[in-house]
C-alpha cells in the first residue's frame, strides 16, 4: 500500500545522514586523544565518572574542539555538568544512560541537535532558552500525563515523543516551525489541541495510541505529506484531499 516518491527517499537519505554524521563517523574517546585542552579535560572527566567505566563515547572535532559527542551505555542518573564546557558543541547525544535529572543541559545555548531518548526522563527539561535546538529526541522515556510543550524551545524542526505514557498534550501550538512530530506508542485519546496551528508539519507519526475522536480533521495540516496512523483509524480521517490517501502518500497500520 506505501508507494515511495522522491520526497519520502530524500527525507530518509538526510535522516540517516544526521545519524551517521552523530555516531558512527565520530572517533571513539582515549586518553591519547588531540584536541584543546579543555575539551580533553571535560571528556576524560566524564571516562572517570561513576557509571562511566563502560561508556561509549564518541566525538567529532572542527578546529581541534568537540562539536558532536556521543555518550551511550553509561549509569549516569543526571546530566553530566562537565559538558557545560563545550562552549562549541552543536550536536549532543545522550541515548540509553538512565538518566533521570537533565538540570543545567539548558546552558548549552549551542545545540543544534539533542538526542535523550531510552533514558528516565519523567518531564519534558525546560528547554526554551535554547534558540538554536531545531532536533530533539526524548523516545523511550517516561513521560506521562499531560506534556507542557510550554518548555521546549520554538525553534524546533522536529520533535520525538513517541514510546511514552503521555496522554494529552498542551500549548503544542506554540512549535510553529515543526516539520516532523512523532507522537507513536502513547496514551493519547484525543489528537493534540493546536495541532492544526502547525502550518508546516510534513510528517506526523500517530501510530499505537488510544484515539477516541470520532473524526480526526488533518484538512487544516495544508503541507501534510506522511502521515503514519494505525488503519483502524482510516474511516475516521478527514483530508483536505480525498484522493491522497491512495496515492501514496500516507502510512495505515
Amino acid at each position: 500500500m506505501i508507494k515511495m516518491d522522491t520526497r519520502n527517499l530524500i527525507f530518509g537519505v538526510v535522516c540517516m545522514c544526521i545519524y551517521l554524521l552523530g555516531t558512527f563517523a565520530c572517533q571513539p574517546a582515549t586518553k591519547k586523544m588531540e584536541m584543546s585542552e579543555s575539551d580533553e579535560a571535560v571528556v576524560l572527566g566524564i571516562l572517570e565518572a561513576k557509571g562511566c567505566e563502560n561508556a561509549r563515547i564518541r566525538f567529532r572535532k572542527v578546529n581541534n574542539r568537540i562539536m558532536l559527542l556521543s555518550i551511550t551505555e553509561a549509569v549516569i542518573p543526571k546530566f553530566p555538568t562537565q559538558l557545560k564546557e563545550l562552549d562549541s558543541l552543536i550536536s549532543l547525544y545522550l541515548n540509553g544512560n538512565s538518566i533521570q535529572d537533565v538540570a543545567g543541559i539548558d546552558s548549552l545555548t549551542t545545540l543544534y541537535s539533542l538526542g535523550l531518548s531510552s533514558n528516565q526522563i519523567k518531564t519534558i527539561p525546560p528547554l526554551s532558552h535554547l534558540t538554536s535546538l531545531k532536533s530533539l529526541n526524548l523516545n523511550g522515556n517516561r513521560l506521562k500525563g499531560n506534556l507542557d510543550c510550554k518548555d521546549l524551545p520554538a525553534s524546533l524542526d522536529l520533535l520525538y515523543i513517541g514510546a511514552n505514557q503521555v496522554s494529552s498534550i498542551q500549548n503544542l501550538s506554540r512549535l510553529q516551525k515543526l516539520e516532523f512530530l512523532s507522537l507513536a506508542q502513547n496514551r493519547l485519546s484525543e489528537f493534540p489541541d493546536g495541532i492544526c496551528e502547525l502550518s508546516r508539519i510534513e510528517r506526523l507519526d500517530a501510530r499505537r495510541n488510544e484515539f477516541k475522536d470520532e473524526r480526526i480533521d488533518i484538512s487544516c495540516l495544508s503541507c501534510l505529506l506522511f502521515l503514519e496512523i494505525d488503519s483502524v483509524y482510516e474511516d475516521r480521517i478527514i483530508f483536505s484531499d480525498p484522493t491522497s490517501v491512495n496515492s501514496g502518500e500516507f502510512y495505515m497500520f
